[in-house]
């Protein structure tokens, strides 16, 4: 909900009007991010963090209607990947990985990479 009267994209928004937007369409803005397509983990780090604004990345939503499980879904992914990745080396062969955006994003075709057993 527009809390005051503003201009988005040259259109005149009044206050008290809903707004919907495409998270996507954020967390790739270049206005916002440096390089938005390229995959950079460091963007996340506490000294790169300092300073954002809390609604520039919003993967589970935000506000009273956000993803109810976003702490569950965080906790299986961290917990997924430290299995995977503690076991086995994976190379991508690719830099560009295709996307797809149905309701959530997924991969949009084969992620081609090579997976190695650690010794």
């Amino acid at each position: 909900m527009s809390a005051r009267d503003i201009e988005v994209g040259g259109y005149r928004v009044k206050a008290g009007t809903m707004l919907v937007f495409g998270r996507m369409a954020v967390q790739r803005d270049p206005a916002l991010w440096d390089d938005p397509l390229r995959f950079d983990p460091d963007r996340f780090s506490p000294e790169h963090v300092k300073g954002r604004d809390r609604w520039q990345y919003i993967p589970f939503g935000g506000g009273p209607r956000s993803c109810l499980g976003d702490h569950f879904a965080m906790l299986e992914a961290t917990l997924a990947l430290a299995t995977v990745i503690r076991r086995v080396d994976v190379s991508s062969f690719e830099a560009e990985f295709p996307l797809a955006l149905h309701f959530t994003m997924i991969a949009g075709g084969p992620v081609r990479a090579s997976v190695r057993r650690r010794q």
